[in-house]
């Protein structure tokens, strides 16, 4: 997945391009992921995406910034990333 110009991208092999300008594109990698997110998202734009991009996130998954195109502050509501997780027992240990 990518937010490139779409069919550029998928001409280049992307299985889904997500046009940024046109898909809200938290919304499209939950759908095209059955709601799992993705392993790692790539970013160039930091700025207000970061909350977007967090939602795109599976369980584990990562968030690389490369680049602040965007700016480098961002308001982020970090409940997003609070997912009930189980405890783990001593005995597990």
């Amino acid at each position: 997945m990518g937010t490139t110009p779409r069919p550029r991208a998928e001409r280049l092999g992307a299985e889904r391009a997500i046009d940024y300008r046109s898909e809200d594109f938290a919304a499209v990698v939950r759908e095209l992921t059955d709601g799992r997110g993705v392993d790692v998202v790539l970013d160039m734009v930091a700025g207000d995406y970061i909350g977007r991009e967090i939602e795109c996130l599976a369980d584990d998954g990562r968030l690389a910034l490369i680049a602040v195109q965007g700016g480098a502050q961002s308001s982020v509501t970090v409940a997003v990333t609070l997912a009930p997780c189980p405890v783990p027992s001593f005995a597990s240990w």
